[in-house]
């Protein structure tokens, strides 16, 4: 994150082993953002941003993270010990189920869709990425 607040694209892109879309960083304030929360509190390190990279083509298509670590105040009304998510793909990729294999791929989804009061179904396997299973969660609204 910090390569990408000083605009040092070529750093960030090592850092990452990828390539960042062309307009990077489109979220600046998101990055500051999340780089004063984690340098006031290491551990939340698990839940901000991630970014969304293809492996094949190494190539950078969006972001997705955890606002807060579970069990924010704000949250305990709806739901104690949920977190809250959010993501974009950029424009070129999107409507290619990358935001749902981002969320179901990644490794705290079963703590998080659990703290969301989601009941485990089963395991899945993923189509794009031969032998790996991901969980499969049902969530009544």
């Amino acid at each position: 994150m910090r390569a990408s607040l000083q605009c040092d694209v070529h750093e960030a892109e090592r850092l990452l082993e990828c390539l960042l879309p062309v307009q990077w960083p489109n979220c600046y304030d998101v990055l500051a953002r999340r780089l004063r929360e984690l340098e006031n509190d290491p551990t939340l390190q698990p839940w901000l941003l991630r970014a969304m990279v293809l492996r094949r083509e190494r190539v950078m298509v969006g972001h997705i993270g955890c606002h807060t670590a579970p069990g924010a105040d704000y949250l305990k009304p709806y739901s104690p010990g949920a977190v809250e998510f959010g993501y974009q793909v950029y424009p070129p990729y999107r409507r290619r189920g990358y935001a749902r294999m981002a969320i179901l791929a990644d490794p705290n989804a079963a703590t998080f869709y659990e703290k969301l009061g989601a009941t485990f179904i089963d395991d899945r396997a993923s189509e794009a990425i031969p032998g790996r299973l991901l969980p499969y969660f049902e969530l009544t609204l």
